[in-house]
């Protein structure tokens, strides 16, 4: 009886996750694509206006535009790179998942891969919960940012310590 609630709780989990990480890929993949062409959209231009009195400032302006430009096509790439690393993270995730799912179903061991979901389901509500202390504590954080990440930290959280427990809990005897 305890192998098939065991079961049970694991494919609650797997299935639980796949739903999470596949809404949360489609979510950064979307982003990324979107920011990529804006990235590709973003061209600036430098345009000299000779060297007299006005002509002067105008060429000045349009090189401070034209670094504003391509600072701003950094900084596009390094948040796309961010979300690239975000979207590893869930790829990863998907692939424990995959694997506890696939041993829990042919009933080998599944502690080893099942502790390393557990662990990597927890790291982004700690991450949420953190984020919800610094903002309590600094007095900075507002109603969004506690509907945001309280759900979050209490989803996160909640599933990692569901899954460790269902692994290394008490078995009944």
């Amino acid at each position: 009886m305890q192998d098939d609630r065991y079961e049970k709780r694991i494919r609650i989990f797997t299935t639980v996750y796949t739903v999470v990480a596949v809404m949360a890929l489609v979510l950064l993949v979307s982003a990324i694509v979107s920011l990529l062409v804006l990235n590709h959209a973003l061209q600036p231009e430098f345009t000299y206006h000779g060297n007299d009195t006005v002509s002067g400032w105008a060429t000045i302006f349009s090189m401070i535009g034209y670094l504003g430009g391509i600072f701003g096509k950094a900084l596009l790439g390094l948040l796309i790179l961010i979300l690239a690393l975000l979207a590893a993270y869930w790829i990863v995730g998907l692939v424990l998942n995959f694997v506890l799912r696939k041993r829990s179903a042919g009933g080998e061991t599944t502690k080893g891969v099942g502790t390393a979901l557990g662990i990597w389901t927890v790291i982004p509500g700690a991450m949420s919960l953190y984020d919800l202390a610094t903002g309590v504590v600094n007095k900075t954080a507002e109603l969004g940012d506690v509907l945001r990440d309280l759900p979050a930290a209490a989803l996160f959280l909640g599933g990692g310590i569901f899954l460790l427990v269902t692994l290394h809990g008490k078995e009944d005897e």
